[in-house]
């Protein structure tokens, strides 16, 4: 029975430290305006004196304000593509996430590479900064089923699309330069899952490859503190089994 009980008392502590690790692991809070935001933002503007980028989720999608209530010292970049009607990427200053957080037309903002257009295509948002400095943009086009890569480059033409690779070993990605317009096509398209930017030089793929690297980081990162919350649990248990056995 004594035994029984401090399995329970263990697993109460097990499930006290998961909780702990992931809401560690996330960092969200809350402003006072309603926003949520991640912390590492502020912490990292706090150790750089220069801006950082962030993906900011509006509560409508207006975001006229961002223009005309937000100078350049505070908002120094906006990243923004018609089909994303709730999301955009910002290049902020601390003064500018401070005045971010207390502005209650905003939900929530985070550390991500990715936007969400309207149909649910995601993609990285330095590609609208890429398209600032050339009129063409290498990316990596993620699809959802291998029967419809041909058809989703048969309505564009030559003028937005050149350079079509296809991996026979991955039949769902597919390497294509397009332009701003055909980009605006790409993300629009319910067929299309994701679009990652190709950096220059970089093999085809390892653009999403390193996105993928990042995920699964914070996936160890919670089997880590699994782990340490198992090592504690038991180190607790053999404690009180040790001072029960000493008062016996």
């Amino acid at each position: 029975m004594k035994n029984h009980k401090y399995f329970i008392f263990g697993i109460l502590i097990l499930l006290i430290l998961i909780n702990v690790g992931f809401v560690s692991a996330q960092e969200f809070v809350t402003s006072d305006a309603g926003v949520e935001y991640d912390s590492g933002i502020a912490e990292r503007l706090n150790e750089r004196s220069f801006s950082q980028i962030v993906i900011v989720y509006l509560k409508n999608s207006n975001k006229s304000f961002l223009f005309s209530d937000y100078s350049e010292e505070e908002i120094k970049n906006i990243y923004i593509h018609p089909s994303s009607s709730k999301n955009v990427a910002l290049e902020v200053t601390k003064q500018g996430f401070n005045k971010l957080i207390g502005d209650r037309r905003i939900e929530r903002i985070v550390f991500e590479r990715m936007l969400i257009s309207d149909v649910g295509v995601e993609y990285e948002f330095n590609i609208l900064e890429q398209f600032n400095r050339s009129e063409w943009v290498e990316v990596i086009i993620e699809i959802n089923n291998e029967s419809e890569r041909d058809s989703i480059f048969s309505q564009f033409s030559e003028e937005e699309f050149k350079d079509i690779i296809y991996r026979e070993i991955s039949p769902t990605i597919i390497g294509v330069t397009t332009t701003k317009s055909g980009f605006g096509m790409l993300i629009e398209d319910e067929k299309v899952e994701k679009v990652y930017y190709n950096l220059p030089g970089e093999l085809f793929g390892d653009s999403k490859k390193g996105i993928e690297r990042e995920s699964n980081l914070n996936n160890n990162l919670l089997w880590i503190l699994l782990i340490i919350g198992i090592i504690v649990v038991m180190i607790v248990i053999f404690i009180i089994y040790k001072i029960k056995k000493i008062n016996s």
